[in-house]
């Protein structure tokens, strides 16, 4: 049964898609047909327009003295999920909220978005579960290097705290499989997840206990 185009994506291509078409080709990639921007980047951008609109609406209208019911029950999500970092981390793990609290927005609304007529879940995708790995990975590095500096975090992995030096290379091995190629299968967890209509702090467990996971691999200083 052939796919019928959605009203979304026929939109948005009627609109940019010949403009990113010119785009692409100066950058010597060329593009044709009627879906010069596929539905899973259409969806991406409006999700990231939705929330930022909300998050617009929303800002003028806080309040200390009388917050409204929404704020009230946003502050709770965040306190909750500042909980569970600073149990599942430590005192460091506030400084994360912002990346998880994205993966969790950005998971839980992409796919729900398949459950409404005309749209599709982005997460589906296999290009947006490797892009949600890849900053993953890019992050769980950078942290680890800008807390260590570089040579102490390459000996980190050379040598694992306390690990006996037979068993570096193999404790190595997994560390790095683990960082490099285990935020993947999460991600589509956490996409399984949400397809199946689990619960907000169902999808954010998946992506903490990614996190935790790598913070595991960074001793104290």
């Amino acid at each position: 049964m052939e796919e019928q185009p959605l009203w979304i994506v026929e939109a948005v291509n009627a609109v940019l898609g010949k403009p990113v078409a010119a785009l692409l080709g100066a950058l010597g990639f060329h593009v044709s047909g009627p879906e010069v921007i596929p539905p899973h980047i259409v969806m991406t951008m409006f999700i990231v327009v939705l929330v930022t609109v909300v998050c617009a609406i929303m800002k003028p209208r806080l309040s200390v003295e009388n917050p409204s019911k929404f704020q009230i029950l946003l502050e709770d999500g965040v306190l909750g999920v500042q909980g569970l970092l600073v149990e599942w981390i430590g005192p460091e793990g506030k400084q994360y909220l912002p990346l998880i609290a994205t993966f969790g927005i950005f998971i839980l609304l992409g796919n729900y978005a398949g459950l409404v007529p005309g749209l599709v879940a982005p997460t589906a995708n296999i290009n947006v579960t490797v892009g949600c790995a890849l900053t993953t990975w890019v992050f769980y590095h950078f942290q680890g290097i800008r807390k260590q500096g570089v040579l102490h975090y390459i000996l980190h992995f050379a040598h694992p705290p306390g690990a006996p030096w037979a068993m570096a290379p193999l404790m190595n091995a997994r560390a790095s499989r683990t960082a490099s190629s285990g935020s993947a299968p999460r991600a589509s967890a956490a996409v399984i997840a949400a397809e199946n209509t689990q619960p907000l702090p169902c999808v954010l467990a998946v992506s903490m206990r990614s996190t935790r996971s790598s913070t595991r691999s960074w001793p104290s200083q």
